[in-house]
């Protein structure tokens, strides 16, 4: 009962910080595509998230919770503290201490980078959660043997691939967990069951988003007007597994994975990010570890090291994010380096024949140690509460990355001041920052469904007019009224851009003389 109160207060304490300094409104980029498509159900960018836009969808309707973006932006709060609550009891079955614990889910919650997307429209809190939901599963099975622990597990791994794929990184460290820890055939059909059901279910909620075909899905308002920038014909993309191989095999992002030049880059940005106290726990937990549950050890090691070593390979801009999962086992490792300082603390007292009082002095230790750990973390927590967003931010310069905390409305007064200026039936190309704050307001605000939005150039690094996307305007042009946001010597190569009125960035496509 008491762990259960404890997993119930670290689920609280992140929840509370998480919901007091939550994005108001309407975001940009990726977020306001997960805001505008958890309403419309349509698909997202690679490599899709279908279940996560289920999840997404059932927050949206939570009323009278202000708005639809605010309750998206919810959904990455409730997952920060669930998270929390996992890395508590994964903790506590792995050490055995309640304190070491406690620490472990607090410092992961008040880590900056988690923290800085509990508050908005993202996935990564949801993937850090099954991370930590998986441990705790494979902890709980091996500690009471019941298979029905394994299904569970094997069911969110497999439910995993319609959230984010990292988190199936772990697979190679949890299947060589089984074939180390179990003799029995049940086991393995168990695990292997629930991870096929949890496969069919991510592959049904993908075919279902997939039929639905939204005019704001990412297929038709990023994919489809620029195929031929990826070197894929219309008849490459006529079928819902054709599709499902593009989101897959990740063709927009492929080029930047594996990239091991950029691995001195990313990884001096992500072992920068820590003090060296969470490091030398982290080494002495992972001894421990070793010395006392060398399974654990491995599972824990493993998966660590799978899902670090891809992120400190792929060099995309926004790599800091993928850090996010790879935390529970680094905390994990750093709650179980304070245990074994606690061990040690309970060992000397009773060697000093102090048994009876050797737990209490070890906790009375361990929780001073405790408080020397977190108490820098204090000021930047009542300091955030206060402000009503972390502060760090702007430190951090993710402020207008994350969301602007200046002018929080800034993304919504921007999309309405164009989609407002524009015909019902226009088309308007875009960068993929606004291109979801528009599809917003068009769709889930005004219901203007005529409307079409779309990326101007997709794929990253490449500013040149996909042919298909010419094709696309030539087709168009003279039938419906087509901007752009962007004025690019691109387009000037092929069309005449015209002021829009008075409206700000804003141009009109047409046929050059």
């Amino acid at each position: 009962m008491l762990d259960l109160i404890l997993a119930i207060f670290c689920f609280a304490a992140g929840l509370v910080i998480f919901i007091s300094t939550l994005a108001p409104s309407l975001l940009r980029d990726d977020s306001a595509e997960f805001q505008t498509l958890a309403y419309t159900l349509g698909m997202t960018h690679a490599t899709g998230y279908p279940i996560y836009i289920l999840m997404a969808k059932g927050f949206t309707l939570i009323v009278p919770i202000r708005d639809i973006a605010y309750r998206v932006n919810l959904l990455s709060a409730v997952f920060g503290g669930l998270c929390m609550a996992l890395v508590y009891l994964a903790g506590r079955t792995l050490v055995g201490w309640r304190l070491p614990a406690v620490t472990g889910a607090l410092a992961i919650g008040l880590d900056r980078i988690f923290w800085s997307q509990a508050i908005i429209a993202e996935l990564y809190t949801a993937s850090a959660a099954l991370v930590a939901a998986e441990f705790v599963l494979l902890l709980s099975w091996r500690r009471s043997g019941k298979a029905s622990y394994l299904f569970a597990a094997g069911l969110l791994g497999g439910l995993s691939l319609g959230v984010h794929n990292t988190v199936a990184l772990a697979a190679p460290a949890i299947l060589l967990y089984l074939l180390i820890s179990t003799k029995y055939r049940r086991d393995w059909f168990a695990a292997l069951g629930g991870a096929g059901l949890g496969i069919v279910l991510a592959l049904i909620a993908y075919l279902a988003l997939d039929a639905l075909n939204v005019p704001s899905s990412y297929f038709n308002s990023v994919a489809r007007p620029s195929l031929s920038v990826w070197g894929i014909s219309a008849r490459d993309f006529e079928s819902p597994f054709q599709r499902l191989s593009f989101l897959y095999t990740a063709f927009q992002f492929r080029r930047f994975m594996l990239d091991f030049a950029a691995f001195h880059k990313i990884s001096s940005l992500y072992f920068a990010g820590f003090e060296w106290t969470t490091y030398a726990l982290a080494g002495l937990g992972l001894l421990k570890l070793f010395w006392r549950n060398w399974k654990e050890a491995l599972l824990i090691a493993i998966a660590y090291g799978t899902m670090l070593g891809f992120v400190l390979t792929y060099s995309i801009i926004d790599i800091y994010v993928f850090f996010i999962p790879t935390l529970v086992p680094l905390f994990l490792l750093v709650l179980s380096g304070l245990a074994s300082l606690m061990d040690a603390m309970d060992w000397c007292m009773i060697k000093l024949h102090t048994e009876r009082r050797s737990t209490w002095t070890a906790n009375l230790a361990g929780l001073v140690l405790v408080v020397l750990l977190m108490a820098p973390q204090l000021p930047v927590v009542q300091e955030s509460l206060q402000e009503g967003y972390p502060v760090f931010l702007s430190s951090y310069g993710l402020d207008e990355m994350v969301y602007p905390v200046r002018t929080p409305d800034a993304p919504h007064q921007e999309a309405k001041a164009i989609v407002d200026g524009v015909e019902d039936n226009a088309i308007v190309f875009t960068n993929w920052d606004l291109l979801y704050t528009f599809y917003y307001v068009a769709d889930v605000e005004e219901g203007r469904m005529d409307m079409a939005f779309h990326e101007t150039f997709p794929q990253d690094g490449v500013t040149k007019l996909a042919a298909s996307a010419r094709a696309y305007i030539d087709s168009n042009l003279g039938k419906r009224p087509i901007y752009t946001t962007e004025y690019s010597s691109e387009l000037t190569r092929y069309y005449s851009l015209k002021k829009a009125g008075n409206i700000p960035k804003l141009y009109r496509l047409e046929a050059r003389p």
